[in-house]
């Protein structure tokens, strides 16, 4: 969370441009996918009989964080708010919920989740 906290702080002018169009939405997605696999892990410790609303919370926490992130950006010199952006949040941590409720449904569809 410090990381997405600090790099939305960058001013609009430095962010870097990219070569393709809407890497930034597949950065997003990536990195709020990440976030929703490390807040379940957290929310859990281990306690498969909360699994299910630990991965549920997360995915919320993690939405709710991108709406705050993107509604922060509005200070920040040459940024501003997008709805594609907080979108692209959204689909990052439904995909993780998506791939973890799998995961708990059927162990050895994706080991490498949780282990």
């Amino acid at each position: 969370m410090i990381t997405i906290h600090l790099a939305s702080g960058v001013p609009g002018d430095e962010l870097p441009n990219y070569s393709l169009p809407h890497l930034d939405k597949l950065i997003h997605i990536g990195v709020f996918g990440l976030l929703c696999l490390l807040l379940t892990r957290a929310f859990n410790a281990g306690d498969q009989r909360g699994l299910s609303q630990s991965i549920l919370f997360a995915c919320l926490v993690t939405i709710c964080y991108g709406a705050i992130d993107e509604w922060r950006q509005t200070f920040t010199d040459g940024r501003h708010m997008d709805v594609l952006d907080l979108a692209a949040d959204a689909f990052g941590a439904v995909c993780c919920y998506g791939l973890l409720i799998l995961k708990k449904m059927n162990p050895e569809i994706i080991r490498w989740a949780t282990t």
